[in-house]
């Protein structure tokens, strides 16, 4: 619908999936075509396979629609959580990733408890 498996079938891609329960926290998944691929797109970053290892605690990532997203990391009870925060994303609910580096034919995919919301996502309406 979005054209999005004409793009994600090209190249090698880390993607962060949400878990489908996520997406019933957002009101809709945006109300044009526009907005709603540039969300799709925040959540995958081009020519870049990163397993969760690569992941560098506070770093940036160039996502596929041209914003970043910080990695964060926290420590619960000596286990280190990675989180990938979207500018639109509030700290205290920021996406976590809780089942990292499943292989995918051409990348590797991360699935994460929450949406990953870039800069203007609120103003959209998600």
């Amino acid at each position: 619908q979005y054209g999005l498996l004409d793009d994600l079938s090209q190249g090698n891609w880390t993607v962060f999936v949400p878990y489908n329960p996520a997406f019933a926290e957002i009101p809709s998944v945006g109300s044009s075509f526009d907005s709603a691929r540039s969300l799709l797109m925040f959540h995958a970053v081009y020519d870049s396979v990163l397993m969760d290892s690569q992941l560098e605690c506070g770093s940036l990532l160039e996502m596929a629609n041209g914003q970043t997203s910080r990695t964060f990391c926290k420590t619960f009870e000596n286990v280190q959580v990675k989180n990938q925060k979207g500018a639109d994303n509030k700290l205290e609910e920021m996406p976590r990733i809780i089942a990292p580096n499943n292989i995918a034919c051409n990348g590797i995919v991360h699935l994460t408890d929450r949406v990953l919301l870039p800069s203007g996502a609120l103003s959209h309406g998600y």
